[in-house]
């Protein structure tokens, strides 16, 4: 029978140590590996959808407004509509009207005896009773440009409008606060939606905006460029951005061929 102080001690070498510890490092990297992959992959993926999301949101926008818009124009890029006010200060729905000449408007006033100088800001009117309670209301006249509004008012009879007359006219249709202006511009990196004022971000990431200022009186044509929010190349060179289009008919267009 063996005596106790006769058996050895078990162990691991140095080289079965330095295998284990070997097999643990090559475990350790795959694992940090596939962590490092599956975080790009939700980042790209949560990219793509809020791009998609961003596209589809300002495309919606801007048909939905130039499908309601009376008028529209382009001035430094800045696409502005002017859309029928549906409901008034409380909220209420405003019930729709037709002018003398059969263009529906939502309520305000309307006068048919305005007259206006060419290049004059001023226009005049026997029965528009003016009030300093209109500064700043939108007016819709001819020759005037799309979200003109009413800048000061001298009397009863004559106000001052934000932009100048391209034409002499006389018994002309002045419609006040019977519209909103819509305007649609990159600031920086955002693109924003103005309503009557107020701007607000709907898409973020815009590397540029360009509207087609090209027959403007029946249809719209705009695009956007969206820059990649999540990049990663193995080398150098630029990543292309997504471009949106947008061609959407307004309200008052003709026929449609």
């Amino acid at each position: 029978m063996r005596s106790p102080t006769d058996l050895r001690e078990a162990g691991s070498s140095l080289v079965e140590i330095m295998m284990s510890i070997g097999c643990g490092a090559i475990i350790i990297a795959a694992v940090l590996t596939s962590g490092v992959a599956l975080q790009r992959s939700y980042m790209a993926v949560e990219g793509y959808s809020m791009a998609e999301g961003d596209q589809l949101r300002v495309q919606d926008y801007i048909a939905l407004d130039c499908r309601r818009a009376l008028s529209a124009a382009v001035v430094n890029n800045t696409l502005t509509l002017l859309v029928p006010k549906y409901y008034d200060a409380a909220g209420a729905a405003k019930t729709p009207t037709y002018t003398t000449n059969g263009a529906i408007q939502y309520s305000g006033r309307v006068v048919q005896d305005a007259v206006t100088t060419l290049s004059s800001s001023s226009v005049t009117s026997a029965t528009a009773n003016f009030t300093s309670a209109d500064v700043g209301k939108v007016v819709v006249i001819s020759n005037f440009a799309v979200g003109t509004t009413i800048s000061s008012v001298t009397n009863a009879t004559t106000a001052v409008l934000s932009s100048s007359s391209t034409a002499d006219g006389t018994a002309q249709s002045l419609q006040i606060d019977s519209s909103v202006i819509i305007s649609y511009y990159q600031s920086g990196t955002n693109f924003m939606r103005s309503v009557a004022g107020t701007a607000k971000a709907i898409a973020s990431n815009v590397d540029s905006f360009t509207v087609n200022p090209q027959d403007l009186s029946s249809s719209v044509t705009c695009s956007i460029t969206f820059a990649p929010r999540f990049v990663y190349l193995p080398g150098p060179g630029p990543v292309n951005g997504t471009t949106v289009f947008s061609n959407t008919f307004l309200r008052n267009a003709g026929a449609r061929q």
